[in-house]
C-alpha cells in the first residue's frame, strides 16, 4: 500500500496549485484547506498508510470538485434558492466520491504514475516460445 500512497503523492506534486503536507498536530485523519490561492491537503502523520491513502484519495476528489465548481462560486448570492443549493451540494458530494473511487482504481491499475507490474493479457514473450526440434 505504501507504493500506492507514493504514486498518489507524486500525482499530487504535479499540480501547481496543490500542496500535500504530513503533520502530527491535528486531531483528524486529514483535511483540505484553501489558503493564499493554493489548496493544501493536510494528512495526519500517525495514521497508518492504508488510512492515509484513503484520506488522500478522498481529499483529491474534493480538490477536483472545488476546482470544477470555481465557476459556480462567481454567481450572485440570490441566483439560487436554498433547495437548489442543497440539491447541488449533495450532487457534488456524490461526484467527489465517484471521482475518488475512479482515481484510486486508475492509480492501482498503473494508468497514472509508474508502470503496472501486472503482465498484459495476450502479450507475446519470446521466453515462452517452444523450442524447435
Amino acid at each position: 500500500m505504501a507504493g500506492l500512497l507514493a504514486r498518489l503523492l507524486a500525482l499530487a506534486d504535479k499540480r501547481d496549485d496543490l500542496v500535500v503536507t504530513e503533520v502530527d498536530d491535528i486531531d483528524s485523519w486529514g483535511f483540505l484547506l484553501y489558503r493564499d490561492g493554493r489548496y493544501h491537503i493536510y494528512l495526519n502523520r500517525f495514521v497508518r498508510d492504508f488510512r492515509k491513502t484513503m484520506v488522500l484519495v478522498d481529499e483529491l476528489g474534493h480538490y477536483a470538485l472545488r476546482r470544477s465548481l470555481s465557476r459556480r462560486e462567481n454567481l450572485p448570492p440570490g441566483a439560487e434558492t436554498l433547495a437548489e443549493r442543497i440539491r447541488q451540494d449533495k450532487a457534488c458530494d456524490v461526484w467527489a466520491a465517484r471521482f475518488s473511487k475512479r482515481l484510486l482504481y486508475l492509480v492501482r491499475r498503473g494508468l497514472h504514475g509508474g508502470v503496472s507490474r501486472r503482465p498484459r493479457q495476450g502479450a507475446y514473450d519470446p521466453a515462452w516460445r517452444v523450442p524447435q526440434k
